[in-house]
């Protein structure tokens, strides 16, 4: 059965057209729920954390197979800058070969391609279990509640459907969310030699890290750490002198790294400055279930090997559909960092293009490209599930 590249858009304007914010998936979730029962899934299940995973076996006995999970995140970011949007973010508008809105990109055109594809794949094509997760919370802390849907149904391999540019994302970066505090003296701003601006320490500390070295590694390059928010208390001030600054700092990260050495690390590049409280930043996800996975903001970076059966089985299957598999390394995070990073799962990330427009203004994807994924996504499942005899 061929995917119908129409009822791809048609479940995506759906999906967009239903605000799903972190933490506020219920009502797009429940749509995704009804759909897949009709598109005839054998199971379809909503877990604790309000993630929707839908199930289709193929001929051979369900236990016996191999069993592949598509993952495609349900929630979105605020619009950015909304004044400035053109369209509708929550209109679905179609117009010069484009589907747009909020998470088009990122990514409910995706979702919408993998629910389709699966539901279109002929049974007698796979023999063993397809799963598709429509999950939450990703945009809050990546992977956190994937982690329930890796535990209750055990997959051999993850593809995670984040924008890719079509090509084979076969290692990511991870990210860590750090805090960093400094602590002064309150004082009136007309006697500031009687206070201690702990905004001034903080400004020594900015400049000692911008010096730092990162970790590297051959494949991911180099990690980073960027300052993403600066805050100074008491706020709003009237007259008085900082005694209290705050920083948060996004750090992406390179393999091997962990929660205990990427602390090491900014503690040994301010050893020589008293008084710096370094941590790692508590990521707040309390799902719509009422489930909370709240915890530490870390989520490691991974690769698998060139030569595994995942990304030798996934190559041989884009380029057998004329699509250059272009394996690399991203940049940015996703729900990988629980399936490969923590789990351990062979993983990988393809999807279509750009990462450039999510979270964008006027976000949106190419209807071609909605097609072009499902279609992939059929490829890599019939290589994927072709049995213990597939050719290597």
């Amino acid at each position: 059965m061929e995917v119908e590249i129409g009822q791809i858009v048609s479940l995506a304007q759906e999906l967009i057209r239903v605000p799903s914010l972190s933490g506020q998936e219920h009502e797009v979730a429940e749509l995704v729920r009804k759909r897949m029962i009709d598109l005839a899934y054998d199971e379809v299940g909503v877990d604790e954390c309000g993630n929707v995973v839908g199930t289709i076996h193929g001929h051979r006995d369900a236990g016996s197979g191999k069993r592949l999970l598509f993952d495609g995140h349900l929630d979105t970011v605020a619009p950015v800058e909304p004044e400035e949007w053109t369209v509708d973010p929550f209109s679905g508008k179609l117009g010069q070969g484009r589907l747009y809105g909020l998470g088009a990109l990122d990514m409910k055109g995706t979702v919408a391609a993998m629910i389709i594809a699966a539901a279109s794949l002929p049974r007698d094509e796979i023999s063993g279990t397809v799963l598709v997760s429509a999950s939450v919370g990703e945009e809050v802390s990546e992977g956190a509640a994937l982690a329930s849907v890796i535990e209750a149904t055990e997959p051999d391999y993850v593809v995670i459907g984040e924008p890719s540019d079509f090509r084979l994302g076969v290692a990511q970066r991870g990210r860590a969310g750090i805090v960093l505090e400094t602590i002064g003296r309150a004082s009136h701003s007309a006697k500031p030699t009687l206070g201690e601006n702990a905004v001034y320490k903080m400004a020594d500390v900015i400049y000692r890290l911008r010096e730092m070295d990162f970790p590297r590694d051959a494949r991911l390059g180099e990690g980073s750490m960027e300052l993403i928010e600066l805050i100074s208390s008491p706020y709003p001030s009237t007259s008085i002198i900082p005694s209290r600054c705050r920083a948060r700092y996004d750090r992406r990260l390179v393999e091997s790294e962990t929660p205990e050495t990427v602390i090491m690390d900014i503690k040994e590049q301010l050893q020589d400055m008293p008084g710096v409280d370094v941590c790692l930043k508590e990521a707040t996800l309390v799902c719509y279930t009422g489930y909370d996975l709240t915890g530490v903001d870390f989520h490691p970076a991974w690769s698998i090997p060139d030569d595994s059966e995942l990304a030798t089985k996934a190559r041989r299957a884009l380029r057998e559909i004329e699509m250059d598999p272009n394996p690399t390394a991203l940049e940015y995070c996703t729900n990988g960092s629980y399936s490969a990073g923590i789990a351990g799962i062979p993983t990988i990330v393809y999807g279509p293009p750009s990462i450039s427009l999510a979270h964008a203004i006027d976000e949106y994807v190419e209807i071609q490209d909605l097609n072009r994924a499902a279609i992939c996504f059929q490829a890599l499942a019939r290589a994927l599930l072709q049995g213990e005899d597939a050719r290597q």
